[in-house]
This record gives C-alpha cells, sequence and structure tokens, in this order.
C-alpha cells in the first residue's frame, strides 16, 4: 500500500480550516479508509500493526471507519498484532499504538542526537553516498567534484540552471544514484554545505567538516543566496541557442530573436515579431547568425586579449575583506554557542538568550550576505590573462560567452543594402555596429 512511506513522521500541513497541524501524510492509508468508507472493500489485511498506524490519530480515524460500516469490516494482520473486532481488540490497538509511538519517538531522537554529534564533530552520519565523494563520504572523487566546481563557478557566471544541467547530463555524469540530472537535483546539490567542507544540523551550519571543501566557502554562500533570490526567473522559457538571442539590437531598439524561415535555410538573426502591439517603424533587420557571431566573437576575443582586459576584473567586484569577515562569522558562531551553554547551566534565563541570540543573528546574518557578496564570481575571471584566449573562448559554455557580451558591449545589426559587398561577400562588418560598455571602458 504505502512500502516507502512512513508511519510516523508528520509534516506541518494546512487544514480545510486555514490552520496548519503536523499530520502524517499518507494517500495510500487514506485511500484505504474511503474504500472501507464506501463499501468498495470488506476488510483490511497488513503483515503487522506497525505497517498499518503509529501514530494514535490514524487509528482512531481507522476505528471510526470500522465503527460506523455495516457490515462491519474485518481488519487482521499476519502476526496477530492488529484485531479491530470488539471492544477489547481496540483498547488493545490503543495500547500498541501508543506504545509504537513512543518507541518511534525515543528512535528519532537517538538518531538526531547522533547526527547532532557528528555534525560538531565534522563526521558524516551516513547515508545514500553524496556526489562528489566516495562512499565512505569523506574521501572526493575528483572527477565528480570537478563537476561540483564548474557548475558553481557557472552559475555564479550567468549560466542558466538549465544550462548546467544540459551540460553534466551530455557529458554522461549522472547522480550518485545513476540517474541523470534534473534542475531541482543539481540546485540542491550546489547548495549543499559539504561542497564548502562545512557540516550541517537542521539546516544550520554547525562546524567544518573533516573532509575537504570542493569550493570557497564564499563561492557556495553566493550560489545559496542567488538560488534564494526570489526576483530570479524560475520558468522554463525558451532555451538559448544562438550567442546574441535576445541581446543583439535591431535598429529600432528592439532585440532580435533567432529563426529560419525554412528547412533549408540558414538560422537568421531577425527583429523580434511584435507582442500585442504595433511593430516598431522599421527598417528592420535580417541577417545569417553565423556570420554575425563571428564577427562579434572575433570583437570580444580581441577585448579580452588586451593588456588592459585585467582591469575588468576589478570592475564591480567587492572588496570586503574575506578573511576578516569570516572570522568574525566564526566568532559570532562561537558566541552563539557561549549563549546556549549559559541558558543550560543556567546562568541566563529564557528571556536573556532569546534577547541576545536575536542580537548575534541579526549580526551574523548581515556578515554573512557579505561573504555572498564577496563570493560573486566576475564573469571574467578564468579568460582574462590566459595564454589563448581565443582557445579558452570556444571552450566555455554559451551562457558564460552570453554572460561576457552582455556586459561587455551594446551590437545593433544595422540595415544593410542588397547585394555584394566589394569584396565579394554578402557580409559587411561595418552594419554591424558594437559599441563598448561603460565596464569595457575602463
Amino acid at each position: 500500500m504505502e512500502n516507502d512511506t512512513s508511519a510516523f513522521k508528520r509534516r506541518k500541513i494546512a487544514l480545510p480550516d486555514g490552520t496548519t497541524a503536523l499530520r502524517t501524510v499518507r494517500p495510500g492509508f487514506r485511500r484505504a479508509l474511503d474504500l472501507l468508507a464506501c463499501g468498495q472493500a470488506d476488510g483490511l489485511i497488513a503483515l503487522d500493526l506497525d505497517r498499518v498506524v503509529r501514530d494514535p490519530r490514524d487509528l482512531e480515524d481507522l476505528i471510526d471507519v470500522i465503527e460506523n460500516t455495516d457490515p462491519r469490516p474485518m481488519v487482521e494482520s499476519v502476526t496477530g498484532s492488529l484485531r479491530l473486532a470488539n471492544d477489547a481488540d481496540i483498547t488493545m490497538a490503543r495500547i500498541m499504538v501508543a506504545v509504537g509511538n513512543k518507541e518511534s519517538r525515543d528512535k528519532a531522537r537517538r538518531i538526531s542526537a547522533a547526527r547532532e554529534r557528528d555534525a560538531l564533530a565534522g563526521t558524516w552520519s551516513g547515508g545514500i553516498r553524496p556526489f562528489g565523494f566516495e562512499g565512505d563520504g569523506v574521501t572526493i572523487r575528483p572527477a565528480e567534484a570537478e563537476w561540483i566546481a564548474r557548475s558553481t563557478e557557472n552559475i555564479l557566471a550567468g549560466v542558466s540552471l538549465r544550462a548546467v544541467v544540459k551540460a553534466i547530463n551530455d557529458a554522461g555524469v549522472r547522480t550518485s544514484l545513476g540517474n541523470e540530472w534534473s534542475t531541482i537535483e543539481m540546485r540542491d546539490m550546489l547548495r549543499r554545505a559539504r561542497n564548502a567542507g562545512k557540516t550541517v544540523f537542521k539546516g544550520e551550519v554547525v562546524g567544518d567538516a573533516v573532509w575537504p571543501a570542493i569550493v570557497p566557502e564564499k563561492s557556495w554562500r553566493a550560489v545559496c543566496a542567488l538560488f534564494a533570490d526570489p526576483t530570479r526567473k524560475t520558468s522554463p522559457g525558451n532555451q538559448r541557442r544562438w550567442l546574441g538571442s535576445g541581446i543583439y539590437l535591431c535598429p529600432c531598439s528592439d532585440t532580435v530573436i533567432c529563426s529560419r524561415s525554412g528547412p533549408q535555410r540558414p538560422p537568421t538573426y531577425r527583429c523580434r515579431p511584435p507582442r500585442g502591439a504595433t511593430r516598431k517603424p522599421g527598417p528592420h533587420v535580417s541577417r545569417k547568425a553565423s556570420e554575425v557571431d563571428e564577427y562579434v566573437q572575433e570583437v570580444i576575443i580581441e577585448r579580452l586579449s588586451r593588456d588592459d582586459a585585467v582591469d575588468l576584473l576589478a570592475n564591480g567586484q567587492h572588496t570586503e575583506n574575506l578573511a576578516a569577515l569570516q572570522k568574525e562569522a566564526d566568532e559570532l558562531r562561537a558566541l552563539l554557542d557561549e549563549q546556549a551553554i549559559l541558558h543550560a547551566k543556567k546562568i541566563i534565563d529564557t528571556r536573556q538568550l532569546a534577547a541576545g541570540t536575536q542580537v548575534l543573528r541579526g549580526q551574523l546574518d548581515a556578515v554573512e550576505q557579505k561573504i555572498e557578496k564577496a563570493g560573486s564570481t566576475n564573469i571574467f575571471a578564468g579568460i582574462v590573462g590566459v595564454p589563448d584566449v581565443r582557445a579558452k573562448w570556444f571552450s566555455l559554455e554559451l551562457g558564460q560567452q552570453r554572460a561576457m557580451l552582455n556586459a561587455l558591449f551594446t551590437v545593433t545589426i544595422l540595415h544593410a543594402p542588397h547585394g555584394r559587398g566589394r569584396d565579394g561577400s554578402y557580409f559587411d562588418p561595418d552594419m554591424i555596429k558594437i559599441e563598448p560598455k561603460e565596464r569595457a571602458t575602463r
């Protein structure tokens, strides 16, 4: 019925009256109750009582259905631990479920305490092999770790999450369970504190791990902040396949799209079709995409190859002292721990603990935000200053190339006369207007 669903664990859900409460979420069990209540099923049999209910509320719902159905449905278990044939059986079931619920609570508390100890000690509590690590959860698996670092850098450089997922799937790299990546799995994996060599307990970073970090803490925090940004676009949209689609401009000031006018025709940049309004005055452009992209890429490569390209690394970067910020964050976390110890020793009361924690937590949040901002990777890092800028450029993913183009230049495709030019070519570079943006001219 529900082989992979816990009969004990509860989740916060919204009730019909609008309030929230903790309940076990068991669609299969609820379906069985409905079948019994409407007479489509005349009994319920299970291996054991624990496979049916571990929450007293669920048992009472089952009892209500049994007692209000005529004829009374049979409820039995293979082990004989569950019978609801009469009042004595019901009383015994209530006692056994209460005992089983206590056992589950005791076990959950022991597991939680063990995980907290492991997290504070920086060790791994076990489970499914984490991507990027061997089965011991500590030894790094280099090939997978490289993808974690690469994907983190790409996200911070402006590459879409979908593009990152497509790249790793196209390379044949699978999750630790052997499945293809989804955007949800990739996002969750990149947000793991273990990537930065940190341990977590109940969603809070509690210390340094015994395993080495795959990405710097500042980069990990920056990725987490980026994914948490409510203004971040999450709708699928159209996957960009061309450098200038949505970036290059038509003389009418609208952006262009790339499309084909027929199966045998090459992809062409065209002015974006009107969207619920009259088309802007022309002339509008139509230009072979590959020729425009080749020319624009040459201009970008030339700009990135210049001696002053290093200035691009400094522009817009945060100059906070990262080491000092991380030290301050560690000190604030230590003070929070000290507050908890003082409360446990009854040196301060609950009111003082809450007040002190609120102040320290506010200070820590502010410091962590500065660390996140300092971790925002410059999109030109990794290409400026390399020996072969051209080779590096063509090794980048399209999302990175588009981010650099958008930061460097405003490109307008001008209306060109029909026919060949003086050199016999249909492409005239003078009809591509490339204007440096402020960042590119510093």
